[in-house]
């Protein structure tokens, strides 16, 4: 792939390396990124009957991995404030 087509949405930030000593975390973390690829290939191609809408997929998977982490590594987390 050359430099100019990567796109934005295909970068995403690594994880804390702490993240990957943790096996449900990196486990979690391949399944969004297998999940975009999946919903844009399915989207490029237009089949019908198949919801390739990533709100639907890969939106449920970033919150199984937020509550994977205030559940198993909250000593982790950064305190939470309350907005003004």
């Amino acid at each position: 792939m050359s430099a100019d087509a990567i796109r934005p949405e295909d970068e995403w930030a690594l994880p804390p390396a702490r993240m990957w000593s943790c096996q449900d975390c990196a486990d979690v973390y391949r399944s969004m990124k297998h999940i975009q690829e999946q919903t844009e290939k399915l989207r490029l191609t237009g089949e019908r009957d198949i919801d390739y809408d990533p709100m639907d997929s890969a939106v449920t998977t970033q919150i199984v991995l937020a509550q994977h982490m205030a559940v198993s590594h909250r000593e982790q987390l950064p305190d939470w404030t309350q907005p003004a």
